[in-house]
C-alpha cells in the first residue's frame, strides 16, 4: 500500500492502493476517488488541454479524495499559478461551495496574469474568485475554509524569506473546525532539510512536517500516490531527465488539539531571510 497512516486506516476499496484517510475528529472525511463530484470535475471538458494532460502525473482524483473533498466546501488554493488545483477544486465543491484562487503579487508581476481572468470567467468557475497577496500577509477570515492548498511551492518559502510562521499561523486560524491544510512538494534526498530548496526546488519532507508542525498542525494522513521510485533527487526539478515526473510527498494536516485548546494564538514557526529572487510560478513549475 502506498499510504502511511498515522491512526486507524480507512480505505476507499477503488483507491485502497493509493488512498486512506485517519479517523479521529477533525480528520477529513472518507471520500472514494471516482466520487461523482470528483469523477466529473476532473473529466470536466471544458479543462483546457494542457491542464488535463497534467493529470496523469498529478493524481487529482486521489489528492481530492485524500483530502476529504466534498460538495459545498470552501477551499482556497495557495500559489495557484495557472489554477490547476483550483479549476478542479471548483468542480468538485461545486455550486454550493466555493474556491478562491490566490497568487502571490511577484508572480503576477514576473509572469503576467497567466490566463487567470479568463479561466475565472468560464461558467464552471461562477463559485471561484482571484485573490492576490503575499503568503505571509493572507486576509483569510478566521474560520471561513474547510481546506487549504498549497502544491509544489512549499520549498520556495525558505528561498524567498517567507514568514512561514506568519503564513502558517494565518492558515491554520482560517481553517473552520474539521478543516485540512493539504502541501505537495518535490522529495529531496533525506536528512537534507531546506539545503536544496533554491538549488534543486526541492525539500526534505521532514522538514515540511517539522515547519507546519510547529505553527499547531497535526498530520491527519500522508500519501506516496505521487512517489516516483526512478526519480534523481540530486537534479532539479528542471532538469529534463526528471521534469513532470519527480518524486513528490503529500501531507495532509489539521488543526492540532493544543492549537485548538489555545484558540490558534500562541503557536510558532519558522521563518528564513533569502535572497529576493523571483521564482518561476506555481503551475509553470513541475
Amino acid at each position: 500500500m502506498f499510504v502511511r497512516l498515522l491512526c486507524t486506516a480507512i480505505c476507499a476499496a477503488s483507491v485502497a492502493d493509493a488512498v486512506a484517510s485517519a479517523a479521529p475528529a477533525g480528520t477529513p472525511t472518507v471520500v472514494a476517488a471516482d466520487a461523482p463530484h470528483i469523477a466529473s470535475a476532473v473529466a470536466n471538458a471544458a479543462r483546457a488541454p494542457e491542464s488535463r494532460e497534467r493529470d496523469a502525473e498529478r493524481r487529482p482524483a486521489e489528492i481530492l479524495a485524500l483530502a476529504g473533498i466534498r460538495p459545498g466546501m470552501r477551499v482556497a488554493d495557495l500559489a495557484s499559478g495557472r489554477g490547476y488545483w483550483a479549476e478542479i477544486l471548483a468542480g468538485a465543491v461545486g455550486e454550493s461551495g466555493s474556491v478562491v484562487l490566490h497568487n502571490p503579487p511577484y508572480v503576477l508581476e514576473r509572469f503576467g496574469d497567466m490566463g487567470v481572468p479568463a479561466l475565472l470567467a468560464k461558467p464552471h468557475m461562477a463559485n471561484a474568485r482571484a485573490l492576490v497577496a503575499p503568503l505571509d500577509g493572507l486576509p483569510l477570515e478566521r474560520g471561513a475554509y474547510d481546506a487549504v492548498f498549497l502544491g509544489l511551492f512549499y520549498h520556495d518559502l525558505y528561498w524567498q524569506g517567507t514568514d512561514r510562521a506568519a503564513m502558517n499561523a494565518a492558515i491554520r486560524d482560517a481553517l473552520a473546525p474539521g478543516g485540512v491544510f493539504v502541501v505537495i512538494d518535490h522529495r529531496a534526498e533525506a536528512g537534507s532539510g531546506a539545503r536544496d530548496a533554491k538549488t534543486l526546488h526541492r525539500i526534505d519532507e521532514s522538514e515540511v512536517r517539522r515547519d507546519v508542525e510547529r505553527a499547531g498542525f497535526a498530520l491527519a494522513a500522508q500519501s506516496d500516490v505521487l512517489a516516483r521510485s526512478g526519480d534523481d533527487r540530486a537534479k532539479s526539478v528542471f532538469d529534463d531527465a526528471v521534469r513532470g515526473h519527480t518524486d513528490r510527498f503529500v501531507f495532509v494536516f489539521r488543526r492540532s488539539a493544543d492549537a485548538d485548546a489555545a484558540g490558534g494564538s500562541d503557536a510558532a514557526g519558522g521563518s528564513d531571510a533569502g535572497e529576493a529572487e523571483p521564482a518561476s510560478a506555481a503551475d509553470a513549475r513541475e
